[in-house]
């Protein structure tokens, strides 16, 4: 397999299932792998967020990625699945990402039971430096790639920008009251074939969605909810995602350990990567 038939197979591996229920200023590592981001000075306020209107959802989602290139900033990503009071599915998610996301860490956690795995490893993780992908997979992590000269990361929007937009042409959103921040919501699914689909959940029902602004101009958090039918198993369930923007400003992205051993056991240099 070539590499980057392997990277494309890693990064399936990674982000399948993201779309359901899935300036260049930028700091560098220093000798020690570690990426310590200067706070960049806060993103730009949004004109909607300040006049009470509801954008539409290209301006939406690009004032959130905008507003976030210009920082560093930490997702954290519940996407849980219930059938009844069981929960068949839980993933966890955690992006740690420097300015216009020169240099990103994911960890993915993933626990089934009742729903088909689609052949993802438990445990995921990824780092990416500009040049470089290194993987991480296996219920212990032993399974370690260096992809090098990659100059793509894994992930196409490390700020789910792309998803956002999606759940805002979906949906007919409407202006919440909220005492702090910016709160846009709606039970109307208006446009069902631009929501985000679900590998393990057939047609949505009972969708509703909740996204807060902060004031700056990027979403600091959301809700995505449905009901369906596990087709492989023909089983009702809901689904539940839940994503919060944080540390923005404040977090620190350290190279691991799994990184510099998968480098040298593959041979790859600091050069390299």
């Amino acid at each position: 397999m070539t590499r980057l038939a392997a990277l494309a197979v890693a990064v399936l591996a990674l982000t399948a299932g993201c779309n359901g229920i899935t300036s260049n200023d930028g700091a560098r590592a220093g000798a020690d792998g570690t990426a310590t981001v200067t706070p960049a000075p806060g993103p730009t306020g949004q004109s909607f967020v300040n006049t009470g209107s509801v954008p539409d959802p290209q301006t939406l989602a690009t004032g959130h990625a905008t507003a976030l290139s210009r920082t560093n900033y930490t997702v954290l990503i519940r996407e849980r699945v219930t059938a009844g009071n069981r929960t068949v599915r839980l993933d966890r998610r955690q992006r740690e990402v420097t300015r216009n996301a020169e240099r990103y860490l994911l960890r993915r956690e993933r626990t089934t039971r009742g729903l088909p795995s689609n052949a993802i490893a438990p445990v995921v993780s990824y780092w990416f430096d500009g040049s470089t992908v290194v993987s991480r997979v296996g219920a212990n992590g032993s399974t370690l790639r260096v992809y090098p000269n990659t100059t793509t990361g894994p992930l196409r929007s490390p700020s789910d920008r792309d998803y956002i937009e999606r759940l805002a042409r979906a949906f007919s959103l409407r202006r919440a009251n909220a005492t702090d921040g910016v709160v846009y919501n709606s039970t109307r699914l208006t446009a069902p074939e631009s929501a985000p689909s679900s590998p393990y959940v057939g047609r949505q029902r009972n969708a509703s969605v909740t996204l807060r602004l902060d004031r700056r101009g990027y979403v600091e958090s959301y809700r995505y909810a449905f009901d369906g039918t596990a087709p492989r198993v023909g089983e009702q369930v809901r689904v539940v995602r839940e994503v919060r923007f944080q540390k923005v400003g404040r977090t620190t992205v350290t190279l691991p350990e799994w990184v510099e051993r998968a480098r040298e056991q593959h041979g790859v240099g600091d050069e390299d990567g």
